[in-house]
């Protein structure tokens, strides 16, 4: 909802009908304080006329028209002296000013039912009505006689409250007005939150106007489209992973029959042979790839191999750099490792009596990081791995799945860490770089990485990848124990 809409909206739902009611409440006030104000006036000029007409009635001196004149210069009243002739006939014996006819009919429909002071209007025209009060004294009647003031239909009485009445409710028309106006704003920022929901978004936190209701609900708005973005991701995963399922299931029983033939081949080349050692790592890359297939299989039903194996360290490191050797030298890409396994450095010596879970699956977990490495170095690239043995508790990674060390040494883990001087991976992905079917090479599956990172939480560890100074690295943490204190833990696979 746009600004502009919400306002015309606005006008015509709300302003329209407040400015017509002001005009109908201000008028009726106006009218309503004129008809008080006339009324007060009068009982006003009545008390007057009363005091005045006693002074009269009880005065000494005979009322002739010079006293009566004389009276009128001094109060501005008109006076008349008026008797009953039968029938009750009215009969002016002396006045101030010629009494019209209907003043005379009015004072016989009176004066007959009167034995005390009686008001009377009287409606000389439209514009100059009079009001009078007729006092009975012995056999006469005394009038007095005032002519109210020509009042036009817009005077003070009646504009003043209309006016104040008018700029009150324009007063409370625009503040009205203004808290409607944000109020609808605040409104309109609901629904496109709404919309946002509705299109899949995640809305970011919108804090408009005071802590009330509405604030409350757009919080609420926003907690609840970070909980459909989270189980949307889960069913999207759920997704994936049910297809990684099928489509594992399918690869390694077709990879095993081909795996089979290959290994049969191997053999048979062997005793005619002279390049053993070529034989041979392509006999234990054979063996690696049978076992990754066998993981493969171990997809469907959601759970690692509990019996493979526990490997040392160094053990493990050098199969990686056996057999990562040959490829590197065709792909003339340099390979250095630290520490040197011909060192007899400290951090060697560590490695030589640490061993660690499913020596196998981390092979191939790590094999797959190298040969990454080099791919995205390309030729005549570099690729360094650095090995280090630190505290388990120095990672926050470590879980529940991390096996305990019941004679009450500290748990270690292994971190390998492989840098490479390629271009690193398009940012596109960067985020999603572990999730199943994410890739950037054009005939790349997008497996590798998460196979990956399925061994790690699998075996308590953790994996993570950075981007400094033209340097990509991929950080591999498995906790690792000594030989006598390794235990053989369920492992679990909740990736």
């Amino acid at each position: 909802m746009s600004n502009s809409s919400s306002r015309q909206s606005l006008l015509r739902q709300f302003l329209i009908p407040l400015l017509s009611a002001v005009l109908v409440i201000g008028g009726s006030v106006a009218f309503a304080s004129r008809w008080f104000a006339d009324r007060a006036t009068d009982r006003l000029s009545v008390e007057r006329m009363e005091s005045i007409g006693k002074l009269v009635v009880n005065a000494p001196f005979p009322l002739t028209p010079q006293v009566l004149n004389q009276l009128k210069q001094l109060s501005q009243l008109d006076f008349a002296i008026l008797s009953l002739t039968p029938p009750a006939t009215a009969v002016v014996s002396a006045a101030t000013m010629d009494i019209p006819s209907h003043f005379l009919k009015e004072v016989e429909a009176t004066a007959p039912n009167s034995r005390s002071s009686t008001s009377l209007k009287i409606e000389a025209n439209a514009d100059s009505p009079y009001i009078g009060l007729l006092i009975p004294s012995a056999n006469k009647y005394l009038l007095i006689l005032e002519k109210r003031q020509s009042s036009q239909f817009l005077n003070v009485s009646f504009l003043l409250p209309l006016i104040t009445g008018l700029l009150s409710a324009i007063g409370v028309g625009i503040v009205a007005t203004w808290q409607a106006s944000r109020i609808t704003s605040r409104i309109g920022v609901l629904k496109e939150q709404i919309e946002a929901i509705a299109s899949g978004e995640t809305i970011a936190e919108h804090k408009l106007g005071p802590n009330d209701d509405i604030q409350s609900l757009q919080t609420a708005m926003r907690l609840m489209s970070i909980e459909l973005a989270e189980s949307k991701k889960r069913i999207a995963e759920n997704e994936r992973t049910r297809l990684i399922q099928l489509l594992a299931s399918g690869l390694a029983h077709e990879l095993r029959n081909h795996l089979t033939g290959a290994r049969l081949a191997l053999q048979t080349c062997e005793s005619d042979s002279t390049d053993h050692e070529a034989i041979a790592i392509a006999t234990q890359q054979m063996d690696l790839a049978e076992q990754q297939v066998r993981r493969l299989l171990t997809v469907q039903t959601g759970t690692a191999n509990e019996h493979e194996p526990p490997m040392l360290c160094v053990d493990l490191l050098n199969n990686v750099v056996d057999l990562v050797r040959p490829m590197a030298n065709h792909r003339q890409v340099a390979v250095d490792v630290f520490p040197p396994l011909d060192s007899q450095s400290a951090e060697l010596t560590k490695l030589k009596r640490l061993e660690i879970r499913s020596g196998n699956a981390v092979t191939g977990a790590l094999l797959n990081l190298v040969i990454n490495a080099m791919e995205a170095a390309g030729p005549n690239g570099q690729i360094r791995i650095y090995v280090t043995v630190a505290p388990a508790d120095s990672d926050s990674q470590l879980n529940e799945r991390t096996p305990a060390n019941s004679d009450g040494n500290d748990l270690q883990k292994i971190v390998w860490k492989i840098f490479d001087n390629g271009n690193g991976p398009p940012s596109e992905i960067a985020a999603q770089l572990f999730e199943p079917f994410v890739t950037s090479k054009p005939e790349g599956v997008g497996l590798g990485l998460a196979m990956c990172k399925r061994v790690a939480i699998s075996l308590g560890g953790s994996i993570s990848w950075d981007r400094s100074n033209g340097w990509t690295s991929f950080e591999f943490s498995i906790p690792a124990l000594e030989p006598n204190h390794l235990t053989t833990p369920t492992i679990r696979d909740n990736c």
